[in-house]
């Protein structure tokens, strides 16, 4: 911007500035290098996007067809999954259940209910829709997906058509792309209701509330 201001203000006063094709040099170069900003983010974001949508459909696939220790581990962070099995993660979910039933229910109701709906029946079904929001802060990337199940209704679940929300954070980390793992569950859910988590409110040295 300030490169084609000084180069209509050289246009318009020749015999008062010089330096004309220095400042058309400037605009050039920083319209290059704006756009390439602009494109690299864009490529980004259309990778990240991709790399969602592809573990969403996994997901949705371990949903249908392994069992609910599969899914939990899909909630552990993909750095520490090859040191914990799927039937370890459940394991120790359902002995925190002593110490604390409230959180325990909190964090895993929506999954194991969503579960309970696909096993109901074979003819139950969930698919990825589509991502309702996406963020990145730089470290870790969020993506919120919304998916459709449907199936005959039964007493315990009556509806034949139902949304869940799952909300995936990733990393790039090591090298190897994207990887993603589950944050939360919601379900039932009705669809573009959530919001993006907020970020925690830096106190200027680095730390959350309550940091120290």
């Amino acid at each position: 911007m300030l490169a084609l201001k000084a180069d209509r203000t050289i246009k318009r006063y020749p015999d008062m500035f010089t330096g004309r094709t220095l400042a058309q040099v400037g605009a050039a170069l920083g319209l290059i290098f704006g756009l390439g900003i602009f494109t690299v983010s864009t490529v980004q974001g259309v990778v990240r996007s991709r790399n969602a949508e592809s573990f969403a459909r996994h997901y949705a696939e371990v949903a249908k067809k392994n069992k609910l220790p599969d899914l939990m581990w899909l909630g552990v962070p993909p750095g520490s999954r090859s040191s914990v099995s799927p039937e370890e993660v459940f394991q120790k979910l359902t002995a925190n259940k002593k110490q604390d039933t409230a959180v325990y229910e909190m964090k895993t109701a929506p999954l194991r209910n969503l579960k309970t709906r696909l096993d109901s029946s074979p003819d139950q079904e969930m698919h990825f829709v589509r991502l309702e929001k996406e963020a990145d802060d730089g470290l870790t990337s969020i993506a919120l997906a919304l998916f459709e199940l449907h199936g005959p209704p039964t007493k315990e679940f009556p509806k034949p058509e139902e949304h869940a929300l799952v909300i995936f954070k990733g990393t790039t980390e090591g090298g190897k792309g994207y990887e993603w793992w589950v944050d939360d569950v919601t379900y039932p859910y009705k669809p573009q209701t959530a919001s993006l988590p907020e970020k925690p409110v830096d106190d200027g040295h680095g730390h959350g509330p309550g940091g120290h």
